[in-house]
């Protein structure tokens, strides 16, 4: 096969409108797989592409985000970031269609030859000769890299395009970023809730009525929380919604104003408005930078799950339901209306682009 032969090339997709980036597939020395119970399937791919081309194929292959199409509007174009999705593993047949490549690595480069054998003289030498649009570095004609893929099977790296078909056979659900790039993690914490006790007492088992010595005991009801942690990958800088996540820490998840009557229209179709608590970030914001020459943040947001309710207290009997609470005003009466321990507010939109965006080092 001819090398950096057109015919043979695979084409690589990019969202200007009618260019592609070629490479060729190196087989087959340079395809390799393995897979393991916990990672999934990891692939390599030896690929060749055009010198000139490398550092914009690594870009592409390795993906990257760009701000909403809209900043500010409603519906996908302002709620929903850009996103050119990494390149895909080549044999999607094998039904990975879920791995992705996740680094680019330089092997060589080369000079095509002529029929008899000698290099092109209208290229300079790879080995040392100046490449005048390269400052004094050398050139080849191609250059032969190392793609490696992995298995994203914890969260989606749908396209916008996929986002959007996801969207429109969803109509109930607010538009946001959740869906994709985002990772969640969980774990159950057993805890135990002080309530006002009527009070304890000791008792003969032979007279189980006969009450024999009260005990002075703050009494507690067990229950257990749920403790998630949501890491939104790949946001680039400026688009953190710094705003949105100072106006929902330690508030609730609210029930979706206008409610369209679908009890699936929530934050997290698995929460119930008021049973869950945003704390706040659980990492702090690093900034890292892409092969696109941008940066981004990963933002692992830190969310409490009490199934019961945040608005809600336990009676001193544990299988009763708990009950609703509000705060009291200076006169020991309710406000009107009354207000709860924990405000509430939309959650999604911590996962939404801000209007327009802001310096990240301001």
């Amino acid at each position: 096969m001819p090398l950096l032969d057109p015919a043979t090339a695979t084409l690589m997709p990019t969202p200007m409108a009618g260019f592609t980036i070629p490479y060729w597939v190196k087989y087959p020395g340079g395809y390799s797989y393995t897979r393991s119970d916990k990672d999934g399937q990891v692939g390599q791919a030896e690929v060749y592409v055009r010198w000139y081309d490398q550092e914009l194929f690594q870009v592409y292959a390795e993906g990257f985000t760009q701000g909403p199409a809209s900043p500010g509007a409603t519906g996908i174009s302002g709620y929903t970031l850009r996103r050119f999705t990494p390149l895909r593993w080549p044999r999607q047949w094998s039904g990975r269609s879920n791995m992705w490549c996740e680094a680019v690595s330089y092997l060589s480069c080369g000079m095509l030859h002529e029929t008899s054998g000698a290099p092109r003289s209208h290229f300079p030498d790879p080995y040392g000769n100046p490449d005048g649009l390269g400052q004094g570095w050398f050139a080849a004609d191609y250059a032969e890299l190392q793609l490696a893929f992995a298995e994203r099977h914890v969260f989606h790296l749908w396209t916008d395009a996929e986002l959007a078909g996801f969207f429109s056979l969803n109509p109930n659900l607010p538009v946001s970023e959740v869906y994709r790039y985002v990772e969640k993690r969980s774990r159950s914490v057993p805890k135990e809730r002080k309530v006002a006790s009527r009070g304890f007492a000791t008792y003969d088992p032979a007279t189980p009525a006969v009450v024999k010595t009260v005990l002075s005991e703050t009494a507690f009801v067990p229950f257990a929380e749920v403790e998630w942690s949501y890491v939104w990958h790949q946001v680039p800088l400026e688009w953190v919604p710094h705003q949105a996540i100072r106006d929902c820490a330690l508030r609730v998840n609210a029930a979706p104003t206008p409610d369209p009557g679908d009890p699936d229209n929530r934050f997290d179709r698995r929460f119930k408005p008021g049973t869950l608590r945003f704390n706040g970030l659980a990492e702090t914001i690093t900034p890292y930078r892409r092969s696109d020459g941008n940066l981004y943040a990963d933002l692992a947001y830190s969310f409490t799950e009490q199934p019961n309710g945040w608005n809600f207290v336990p009676d001193i009997d544990p299988a009763a339901p708990w009950v609703p609470i509000s705060r009291l005003d200076s006169t020991g009466g309710f406000f009107t209306p009354k207000v709860p321990l924990y405000a509430s507010d939309d959650f999604h939109k911590l996962f939404r682009a801000p209007a327009s965006p802001t310096d990240p080092w301001i």
